[in-house]
């Protein structure tokens, strides 16, 4: 029984699909960037990086204060960039994931700012570490203020043992 479906139909269907999301990118495009101003550029070095990260945090801090939408305790230490160390660079960055401890809690106990390794703002790097050498305030938000670093802070000082804790499997 013949369903009058050809390879030749199939590869139509492909170029329609093929041509209706190259329209959809571009329309995209344009609706995101009505001004022309294309991406924001790469920060020239990881210093810049460390500084607008430690200046991003400061804004997302104040912006939360004056909005009302969640107040940082004035005990949390900073979610910072740094280099990867010596120790850690005979790994492929690509295969380690992200190069961080979350689940340490004596840091921030101690009030020891919380260090992500990264490698220096290159072209073609993956999205997020794309992203984060470009406007550092969306790594601040998923990870620093109010994301992961300041809920395991918070979970971490919590007076009943089992919310200091988390585990995933």
């Amino acid at each position: 029984m013949s369903l009058g479906v050809t390879p030749g139909r199939i590869a139509d269907y492909g170029r329609a699909e093929y041509a209706a999301a190259a329209a959809s990118l571009a329309n995209d495009r344009h609706r995101n960037d009505v001004a022309g101003l294309g991406p924001l550029p790469l920060l020239p070095t990881l210093a810049a990086q460390a500084a607008a990260t430690l200046a991003a945090q400061a804004e997302v801090k104040a912006y939360a204060a004056a909005q009302q939408l969640f107040t940082v305790p004035d005990w949390l230490p900073n979610y910072t960039v740094s280099p990867i160390p010596a120790w850690l660079q005979p790994f492929d960055y690509s295969q380690l994931g992200e190069e961080d401890d979350f689940t340490t809690p004596p840091e921030s106990l101690a009030g020891v700012d919380f260090t992500r390794y990264i490698p220096a703002p290159t072209p073609g790097m993956p999205l997020f570490l794309d992203a984060m050498a470009r406007d550092p305030r969306s790594v601040i938000v998923h990870e620093g203020l109010p994301g992961h670093w300041m809920q395991f802070s918070v979970s971490w000082r919590n007076p009943r043992e089992a919310r200091r804790r988390w585990i995933d499997r």
